[in-house]
């Protein structure tokens, strides 16, 4: 596994499920592609049990697809709420006139000092 800056047991079980997805989603979607099995909608897989997709192959790519989605969620929340960047907060933003990337919060553009009118 990787190490990142998250420790503990929730950084393991997600650099878990990573590496799960990472080995399963190309053996899984190379198979249904060569058979022609379509991927299935969420709401095959999630929905009532009598309209549930059977093909136990498209279950599989179902669930490689339902775990997909939710790392790119948890990692795009990481993302927008790690405490490292505050200056691309919607505070910082509000602060700052509504330009939150522009030149008035890129400390990097004046030499590391912050940049005044």
């Amino acid at each position: 596994m990787c190490r990142s800056k998250a420790s503990g047991l929730a950084a393991g079980w997600r650099n878990l499920a990573f590496a799960a997805v990472a080995v399963v989603s190309p053996l899984a979607l190379s198979a249904a592609t060569m058979r022609g099995t379509p991927l299935p909608r969420l709401s095959a897989l999630l929905g009532p049990a009598s309209e549930r997709a059977g093909d136990p192959l498209a279950r599989l790519i179902g669930a490689v697809l339902m775990a997909s989605l939710l790392l790119a969620f948890i990692v795009a929340l990481g993302l927008v709420f790690d405490p490292r960047y505050p200056r691309l907060s919607v505070r910082a933003a509000h602060r700052d006139g509504g330009a939150a990337f522009g030149p008035q919060s890129d400390d990097a553009a004046a030499g590391g000092r912050a940049w005044r009118r």
